[in-house]
């Protein structure tokens, strides 16, 4: 069993960044993580409480409003 913050810092291994809603990065984490909330408001939320500590793990969030709707940007520095 992942933790969520487990299952964000694998997606990121061997990638630079990614962007996509809340909904794709609950496809994308969902099949092995046990602590994924049950929709994408909470996913979100518990994304920002987590984002000290991905910053820890040198993830680091950005959220933005586009035309499709909201974005979250997960990128490595």
């Amino acid at each position: 069993s992942t933790t969520l913050l487990d299952a964000v810092s694998s997606l990121m291994e061997g990638r630079s960044a990614w962007e996509g809603t809340a909904s794709e990065l609950m496809v994308l984490i969902n099949d092995d993580t046990t602590d994924v909330p049950v929709d994408v408001i909470r996913l979100s939320k518990s994304l920002s409480m987590l984002s000290s500590q991905l910053a820890t793990r040198n993830v680091f969030m950005e959220r933005s409003k586009t035309s499709k709707g909201r974005v979250i940007k997960l990128a490595r520095r």
